[in-house]
């Protein structure tokens, strides 16, 4: 399953994100609870926030992985690989997904020099809803 999630701000997060009763710590920690019940799993993923990218990007970013790491992107005027393209690992892999409209180009370049190489299901936008399980499920 997934060991531990990152949400982190972007240009394309409304700011009212950050003040949304969701992300208080007792109502996260419900909310995982109850998908680990869905899932008939026990082990509780870490998660932490951070709202400020650019520091998340250069400084933690970096350090999350020591192979493969990916950022999702619809569009990019980086290389971009498609799903096909993925070699089949096994163990962690560090996926960045991200808001609706995904990252800017900025962002996809921050992440790109953390060693974050771009992936894209297609031109398509996907909710986050839908594009975790999606990208989650190719690995």
């Amino acid at each position: 399953g997934i060991k531990r999630v990152f949400l982190i701000n972007s240009v394309r997060v409304d700011k009212s994100y950050w003040t949304a009763p969701a992300l208080a710590p007792e109502t996260l920690r419900s909310t995982l609870l109850e998908g680990l019940s869905i899932a008939r799993d026990t082990k509780l993923p870490e998660v932490s926030l951070h709202k400020l990218f650019k520091p998340f990007a250069q400084d933690l970013a970096p350090h999350l992985h020591s192979g493969n790491a990916f950022v999702a992107h619809p569009v990019s005027n980086h290389r971009t690989r498609s799903p096909s393209e993925i070699p089949k690992t096994v163990g962690r892999i560090p996926l960045a997904i991200g808001p609706e409209g995904g990252f800017t180009n900025y962002e996809v370049g921050l992440l790109n020099e953390a060693g974050f190489e771009s992936l894209s299901l297609g031109e398509r936008i996907y909710s986050v809803e839908n594009a975790v399980p999606v990208l989650t499920a190719l690995f």
